[in-house]
């Protein structure tokens, strides 16, 4: 009882800023007495294993190597499903371990595989011997989302493990419709699915019309829960994309992602992603409002009070200091167009790609980011009769180097492409001005 007190402690520490290592290392104590004096006794081996495993989420959270507690939490479920292997807690339990393992690996580049199949394993084990239990089912729904994201980082398809992940959780709804986290890990799938179908350029509006159903539904069923309301604007994001893809207008597609960001905000006022999210459908309404020939000063305005708010919350993430590189340079185009003073725009965005890159000197993004700023800078310092060849050649640089980490990166040479185009137009001797243009 003490262990699960000191449990209760630091969650409630860790949602309101608190250091929880002084409960949890009490709570390691208790459990551990627990399953010293009755080591017979299964509930004491998932307390001490799930103790384990918060000390592993509350080292993870602050960037620590959680594999020593996640060991520790395995080894005593281990020992609790020993003692009763038809348990569905501890196997359960156990399947949490190996999947938050799993993700552990994955953040560190290794394989997560084999961790995952296991916690799958687990969760089939627990599904055969309580056939009637939903969410177990839908956590093998979660555990093949995380399984999916492997392969779709490694070139494969998803399609299977996404499809075996989307029955599982529909299983999971039909024994219990109201159960929140079903509906969320089905829409998570559907939108992963989605996003694949996009990738590879095959039609993913309903797919992704599916999930926004499922993610309301998951909001009707708790209305606070913050997760949902940033992945269903993250829905109505990918559908604003595919609108724009398709030439139709974005805008209420975007409204409704901004709306949902927001929401997401006032549930959970300290995650950043809600806010860098908001900042991203914000500076997507700012270009799409550029080319339209209006104004997209407000939409720049907006994009960049969402991405201040994310970076103080944590402001170490590299794609975030690219999209905030990305608003900039909507905001230079906008006053280069209306004959306003795009230098200092296009240095700061120039000075954000450049943050970015030093967060992640591997992000193809952010070299073709800083490759688009260069483009545009020639545009504007060539129309002014400046010399252009310094933005000319490190814009091709920075193309060439986002398609050498990323060959899918085709958006890279056509930035390329429009840089040696640009050398060509500025070149003052035929013979050179022709050969820049067949590069």
């Amino acid at each position: 009882q003490r262990a699960l007190m000191l449990w209760r402690l630091a969650e409630h520490q860790s949602r309101t800023g608190v250091d929880p290592g002084p409960a949890l290392d009490g709570a390691l104590a208790a459990a551990r007495t627990a399953a010293r004096c009755d080591p017979s006794s299964e509930a004491a081996w998932v307390n001490l294993g799930m103790t384990w495993w918060r000390r592993a989420e509350a080292v993870q959270a602050r960037g620590g190597d959680s594999g020593p507690a996640l060991e520790e939490a395995i080894g005593a479920l281990q020992r609790a499903v020993s003692l009763n292997p038809g348990s569905a807690d501890a196997r359960t339990d156990l399947a949490l371990a190996y999947w938050t393992r799993g993700e552990a690996e994955q953040e560190e580049g290794k394989d997560p595989r084999p961790q995952l199949r296991e916690a799958l394993r687990q969760l089939e084990e627990v599904n055969r011997l309580h056939p009637r239990l939903a969410t177990p089912y839908a956590d093998r729904g979660g555990i093949c989302l995380e399984y999916g994201t492997w392969e779709v980082n490694h070139g494969q398809d998803p399609s299977a493990i996404y499809g075996q992940g989307a029955e599982s959780c529909r299983k999971a709804i039909a024994l219990n419709p109201n159960l929140p986290a079903a509906h969320q890990y089905l829409a998570n799938l559907l939108l992963r699915q989605g996003s694949y179908l996009q990738q590879v350029n095959r039609d993913p509006r309903p797919v992704f019309e599916e999930a926004r159903v499922e993610y309301r539904r998951a909001i009707e069923l708790n209305p606070r829960y913050a997760a949902a309301y940033t992945n269903l604007g993250g829905v109505c994001q990918r559908l604003a994309y595919q609108d724009l893809f398709e030439g139709r207008d974005p805008t209420a597609n975007l409204q409704e992602a901004v709306g949902c960001f927001r929401q997401a905000q006032a549930a959970n006022p300290a995650s950043h992603l809600a806010f860098a999210n908001e900042g991203v459908a914000q500076n997507l309404a700012a270009r799409y409002q550029m080319d339209q020939g209006r104004d997209p000063t407000e939409a720049v305005r907006q994009a960049r009070v969402a991405l201040a708010r994310a970076r103080s919350i944590n402001a170490n993430r590299s794609s975030l200091w690219r999209e905030m590189a990305e608003t900039e340079l909507v905001a230079a185009r906008w006053a280069a167009s209306a004959g306003g003073r795009p230098e200092p725009l296009f240095t700061e965005a120039e000075r954000l790609a450049g943050e970015s890159l030093r967060l992640n000197p591997d992000s193809a993004d952010a070299f073709l980011c800083r490759a688009q700023v260069r483009r545009h800078r020639t545009m504007w310092e060539r129309g002014r009769g400046r010399a252009v060849e310094p933005w000319i050649r490190n814009g091709i640089e920075d193309a060439g180097r986002a398609f050498a980490i990323d060959p899918e990166q085709f958006e890279a040479l056509a930035v390329r492409g429009a840089l040696r185009l640009l050398r060509a137009q500025s070149e003052k001797d035929p013979a050179r001005a022709r050969e820049a243009a067949r590069e």
